[in-house]
């Protein structure tokens, strides 16, 4: 069975639903990744660790996800940002061009 870290401490989970959910085949709805990303903005939902709810906590400076994502492993690991794009400078980033 795949683990499922992130809702392992989630107490409003029965043992069912955290059991379905940690099938690989367990299909996530976009809807609720959009409510997940809402919620983590608005800081009422905490997940452990990682750079994608990092990203969450960016300003909107840059729009795209996948740049996002980068900054916010740059930011956690504290490392510089190889970019030619100069939006992310106005972040708390290192970048290199």
């Amino acid at each position: 069975m795949h683990s499922c870290g992130w809702c392992e401490d989630a107490a409003d989970l029965s043992k069912k639903a955290r059991r379905i959910i940690s099938r690989e085949e367990c299909l996530l709805s976009v809807a609720s990744m959009w409510e997940i990303s809402i919620k983590l903005s608005q800081g009422k939902l905490k997940l452990p660790g990682g750079h994608v709810a990092g990203s969450s906590r960016l300003p909107w400076h840059h729009p795209d996800p996948f740049d996002r994502l980068l900054l916010a492993q740059a930011i956690e690991e504290e490392v510089p940002l190889v970019s030619r794009d100069s939006v992310f400078d106005r972040y708390d980033v290192n970048r290199i061009w």
